[in-house]
């Protein structure tokens, strides 16, 4: 009996290692927030389609900036000594000069004929190649108290595909007088005590994801040029439908559970909020861009016969654009 008992117990123990062997961690990369990088002017400009907007330089704040190298530096090492392995931390500085050598910091998408253009930011090309699921956003201040300094900071978790907050920490460190301690050393213990909350809080969204989908979005939308519009009518599946409609159905059929929604919609567009399995058939990590192969394909074969092109924003986006390449 006792040595059922200990085989039984033996059992469950080697059931829940099991278990827990098999727990997904996320992709994980610490990036300077925009505040810290416009407060310290570590900022660019782009003309976005006559619009000029000003974008965080990732690039020049890790050149010129000791304290956020420290600081990022000290964040990966404490998320590696929580169990994370070194292929889960993306490093930011190793992407960017992966992006300056092919030259991608800044990209323009636009179509051959029409010369209309979609702009991804660097963030979004960062994101891109590095395929992080979650960014951790940092900012961070030195403060002082008479001769003593301290360590105010701000972390958040943010989807790397729909740009939701999904963890989020802040506080001070306690004051220190002496002047050899490194600014890294500061947020680590002003960070330790609310790291291990923050990254369950981290784990969590990242196994709902799991059963419930990953949230992307979709744009899909017609060149003026088009022959059609999203009103055409085609005869699909035994019946007379509109492309937007036959587009809907496409959507409850390829999303988790039937998770999408139609966030806009008129003759010459679609907007698509749709929740997507983590991994294709394959068994490969699956962002809006892979995702969005099936739609494209689909859209190709008869009845509609569509030239159809595609533009990734980022991991999570995608703009599908019919009628011409």
């Amino acid at each position: 009996m006792r040595k059922q008992l200990l085989l039984i117990i033996l059992l469950s123990f080697v059931f829940y290692l099991s278990l827990f062997g098999q727990a997904k961690q996320p992709n994980l990369m610490v990036v300077p927030s925009d505040l810290y990088c416009t407060k310290h002017l570590y900022t660019m400009k782009f003309d976005n389609q006559g619009i000029t907007e000003v974008l965080p330089d990732y690039e020049k704040a890790l050149r010129s900036d000791e304290n956020l190298r420290q600081v990022i530096t000290k964040i990966n090492e404490m998320i590696i000594e929580r169990g994370y392995t070194r292929d889960k931390i993306k490093d930011l500085e190793a992407t960017l000069k992966k992006l300056k050598k092919n030259e991608a910091i800044i990209n323009a998408a636009s179509s051959k004929t029409s010369g209309s253009a979609v702009m991804e930011t660097a963030l979004d090309i960062i994101k891109r190649t590095a395929k992080p699921d979650i960014v951790l956003d940092i900012y961070f201040s030195v403060k002082r108290k008479g001769p003593r300094r301290y360590v105010n900071f701000s972390l958040q978790g943010i989807d790397a595909y729909n740009s939701s907050v999904v963890a989020s920490v802040s506080g001070d460190g306690t004051p220190v007088i002496d002047n050899s301690i490194t600014t890294g050393v500061l947020l680590e213990e002003a960070v330790l005590k609310h790291l291990d909350n923050f990254m369950d809080q981290i784990q969590t969204y990242f196994d709902e994801m799991f059963k419930k989908g990953r949230m992307i979005k979709l744009h899909v939308k017609v060149w003026e040029s088009s022959p059609v519009d999203l009103e055409e009518e085609y005869d699909y599946d035994g019946e007379s439908k509109e492309l937007n409609e036959i587009i809907d159905d496409w959507f409850y059929k390829n999303t988790v559970g039937g998770r999408y929604d139609i966030d806009d919609s008129s003759e010459n567009m679609m907007e698509i909020s749709a929740r997507i399995p983590m991994y294709d058939n394959k068994k490969r990590p699956q962002d809006a861009n892979r995702y969005s192969r099936k739609l494209v394909k689909f859209l190709k074969k008869a009845p509609f016969n569509l030239i159809v092109k595609k533009i990734p924003q980022g991991l999570g986006e995608t703009w599908l654009f019919i009628g011409e390449k």
